[in-house]
C-alpha cells in the first residue's frame, strides 16, 4: 500500500505481517468512511465516544480495548491512522504480531490509567469526558521504534528524510510540555499524560528485548570464542544456553550445539539437541546452513537412526530438500536400522517431486534390491502407481 504522497519508514522491513495493525487501520478506514458519508457526524461521534471511550469516572476494562477504535473527529482519526500506518506497523514487523499486541494493549492500560488519575487530581471537572483514540498506540510505537530501530527514517518523496529516534524525541517534547501546561492549569485539551506514558512504555518494553538480544549476542559470541579454542564441550554448553535464550525460532543455536556435542564425541547430547532442533518448528536459512555442517560431521553415524529419520522428514518439510535426500540417502544405506526401505521410498517421492526422474529411479532401484522391502512393498506399489498415472497424463498432453 502507498500513500497519494509517498511517505514511508525506511529501511522497509518485509519479515512479517502487521496483522495487528493492518486491522485497526481496516476498521479505522471504515469508520471514517462511514464519518464522511454520514449526515449527522458530531452526533454520531459523541455517541460512539459515549459508548466505547474510556471515561475516568467509572472506567471498565473492555473500554481499554474499544478506546483506540473511536475518535473525537476526522482529523483526529486520520492523524491516528497515518502514525499507526507508519510507526505501529513497522516495530509489529520487528517484534511480531502478538508481541506487539500485548505490549500495545498493556500500554493502552497504562495509559489511559495514568491519564485518568492526572483528570482526577488536577481536573475534576473532566471526570465524564470520554478518553478516545488510538494516539497511545502511536505513542507506543513511535518509543520503540527509536530503540529497536535506531537507523529508521521517516522519507517523504524521494529525498527528504528525518530521523525516526529525532522525530520521536521531538514529539516527546512537544507531549512534555503540553503535560507541563495540564499541571500548571494552561492546558485541559490534549491526553498529554497519557501520551507520554505510553511513549516511556513503548521505550522500555523495546529496551528489555534490546537488553535479552544483546544477552543472546553475548552467548554465540562465548560459544564461538569457545568453538575457535577447541574446547567443544565449553562451546556446546554456550550454544545449548544461547538456544534457551532464544525467544521464538531458536533452531539455529540448537543444531551448533549438535555440532559441538558431536565434536566433543557427546552422541547422546547431540541427539537431544536435534530433537530440540526439531521441536523449534521452522527453520530460516541459518539453520539449514548449519544442519549440513552436522550432516557432514565424521560422527553423525553415532545418532540413532530413528533421530535421523525424525531429522529428514523435518527438513523436508521446511524444504531444506539436499539435506533431506543426504539423510534419506544414507539412511537407506545402513544395514542396522530396520526403517532403511522406508527411507529409500521417501528419497524416491523427493526426487519425483523435485523433477530428478533419473535419481529417483535409481533410489526406487536400491529400494528394491533391499533385502528387507517386503514390508514397505505396499507404499512402493502405490507411489510406482502414482508415477505410472502422472507419466502417461505426461505423454498424452505431449501428444495433444
Amino acid at each position: 500500500m502507498r500513500l497519494a504522497v509517498p511517505i514511508t519508514v525506511v529501511p522497509h522491513q518485509h519479515d512479517r505481517t502487521p496483522v495487528t495493525t493492518t486491522l485497526m487501520v481496516a476498521i479505522g478506514v471504515a469508520a471514517l468512511t462511514q464519518w464522511v458519508l454520514s449526515a449527522r457526524m458530531n452526533e454520531n461521534a459523541a455517541n460512539w465516544a459515549a459508548q466505547l471511550g474510556y471515561v475516568p469516572a467509572h472506567p471498565t476494562m473492555w473500554a481499554i480495548v474499544t478506546a483506540p477504535l473511536v475518535h473525537a473527529n476526522a482529523l483526529h482519526l486520520f492523524a491516528n491512522l497515518l502514525g499507526l500506518w507508519l510507526f505501529a506497523r513497522y516495530v509489529e514487523r520487528a517484534w511480531g504480531s502478538l508481541p506487539f499486541a500485548i505490549g500495545g494493549v498493556g500500554a493502552q492500560w497504562l495509559a489511559l490509567t495514568v491519564q485518568g488519575q492526572v483528570i482526577h487530581r488536577w481536573m475534576p471537572e473532566a471526570l465524564d469526558a470520554p478518553l478516545v483514540g488510538a494516539s497511545a498506540w502511536v505513542a507506543f510505537a513511535m518509543g520503540a521504534a527509536g530503540v529497536c530501530c535506531p537507523n529508521a527514517a521517516v522519507q517523504v518523496g524521494c529525498q527528504f528524510r528525518l530521523s525516526l529516534r529525532c522525530l520521536s524525541l521531538a514529539w516527546l517534547i512537544g507531549q512534555g510540555m503540553m503535560g507541563v501546561g495540564q499541571w500548571l492549569g494552561v492546558s485541559r485539551a490534549d491526553a498529554a499524560w497519557a501520551h507520554t506514558t505510553a511513549w516511556a512504555a513503548g521505550w522500555a518494553v523495546a529496551w528489555a528485548l534490546g537488553w535479552q538480544q544483546a544477552q543472546q549476542q553475548r552467548l554465540r559470541a562465548r560459544a564461538l570464542a569457545a568453538a575457535q579454542r577447541g574446547a567443544w564441550d565449553e562451546a556446546a554448553r554456550w550454544w545449548h544456553a544461547a538456544a534457551l535464550a532464544t525467544k521464538g525460532s531458536n533452531a539455529a543455536a540448537w543444531l551448533a550445539a549438535a555440532h559441538a556435542w558431536l565434536q566433543a564425541g557427546q552422541p547422546h547430547a547431540a541427539e537431544r539437541a536435534v530433537r530440540h532442533a526439531v521441536a523449534a518448528g521452522d527453520w530460516g536459512d541459518t539453520a539449514c546452513r548449519q544442519v549440513w555442517a552436522v550432516l557432514h560431521h565424521p560422527h553423525v553415524a553415532a545418532l540413532s537412526p530413528s533421530v535421523l529419520l525424525t531429522l529428514a522428514e523435518h527438513l523436508e518439510r521446511v524444504r531444506c530438500w539436499d539435506e533431506a535426500l543426504h539423510l534419506f540417502e544414507s539412511l537407506g544405506g545402513r544395514e542396522d536400522f530396520d526403517r532403511a526401505p522406508y527411507a529409500l521410498l521417501r528419497a524416491v517421492a523427493l526426487y519425483w517431486r523435485m523433477g530428478r526422474i533419473d535419481r529417483a529411479q535409481h533410489a526406487l532401484l536400491r529400494f528394491w534390491m533391499h533385502p528387507a522391502h517386503a514390508l514397505w512393498r505396499p507404499l512402493a506399489d502405490q507411489l510406482a502407481a502414482q508415477y505410472r498415472a502422472e507419466r502417461s497424463a505426461i505423454d498424452r498432453l505431449r501428444v495433444k
